[in-house]
């Protein structure tokens, strides 16, 4: 339970250390960019903890080099896959700069707020571990790594019930088990002629074919994009099948969370290595 999570010893260290891996104004040194992608994202998470693992040998992580113009990409290994940096679970709040839907900590606030099972003293107990998700938003152990060609952000973002990465994992199995061509659905060409945006279209859909390809199944694909273990996907496999809709499903959402960030502090902190 929750409770208990909450309460644990691996969650005292992050709220009394989250603020050292936290994307500051600061850190980002003037920078206008996403804070999952900018200089010191690349520099102490990706090409800290994943430049050396044998997937990723032959992508160079200097995200600045010449060859790309846009300078928060890389390119996959040999092939012309860009690749940049993806918030997690979000929990952006309005103080953040979110708008409209983008205020994924508000919506979640109204759903415990408005959860008839929950006496006030859960509800103010809950509260209190959302404006910690909302503190550990914008922190290493929150990021990860997401193919550009192809939407997926987008996908994410609009079909994954409020940009949820367990929701997108699902999705991800999807197209490895069922072939389902969901995952492509929000390419888009910017051609004005019809033959062009088809022709377009069809290119990056099958550059992105080609990068899931090297995965083969949906456990590869968070072991390299997440460095998440076999037995964590299954739990984000259980609960991505499910949208939130109340407040017990937030509290279900956060102690995922929870626990994948603690996972992510002991990768952070060379406790483990995902092999």
């Amino acid at each position: 339970m929750i409770e208990e999570l909450w309460n644990s010893e691996e969650v005292k260290k992050l709220q009394e250390n989250y603020i050292k891996y936290l994307v500051t104004e600061e850190r980002l040194d003037g920078e206008d960019i996403d804070k999952d992608r900018c200089s010191y994202a690349w520099k102490n998470l990706y090409k800290e903890h994943y430049e050396n693992r044998e997937f990723w040998k032959k992508t160079c992580f200097n995200y600045n080099n010449v060859e790309n113009k846009r300078k928060y990409e890389i390119f996959f290994g040999e092939s012309s896959c860009r690749i940049s940096g993806d918030l997690l679970f979000n929990f952006k709040s309005e103080k953040d700069g979110a708008k409209g839907k983008g205020k994924k900590y508000e919506h979640y606030e109204s759903l415990i707020k408005n959860e008839s099972d929950f006496d006030e003293e859960k509800k103010d107990l809950y509260l209190e571990i959302l404006e910690f998700c909302n503190q550990m938003n914008y922190t290493l152990h929150n990021f990860g790594l997401m193919s550009v060609d192809g939407n997926l952000q987008i996908f994410k973002e609009n079909v994954c019930n409020m940009d949820r990465v367990d929701m997108f994992i699902y999705w991800i199995d999807s197209y490895f088990t069922r072939k389902d061509d969901k995952l492509f659905s929000r390419i888009m060409s910017t051609y004005r002629d019809e033959e062009q945006r088809k022709n377009d279209k069809n290119e990056k859909k099958k550059t992105l074919e080609l990068f899931l390809a090297k995965f083969q199944n949906v456990y590869n694909y968070c072991k390299e994009m997440y460095l998440i273990s076999e037995d964590f996907v299954e739990r984000l496999l259980d609960s991505g099948k499910e949208e939130i809709k109340c407040g017990k499903d937030v509290v279900r959402y956060m102690e995922l969370a929870i626990e994948y960030w603690i996972l992510k502090d002991k990768i952070l902190n060379e406790e483990i290595i995902i092999e």
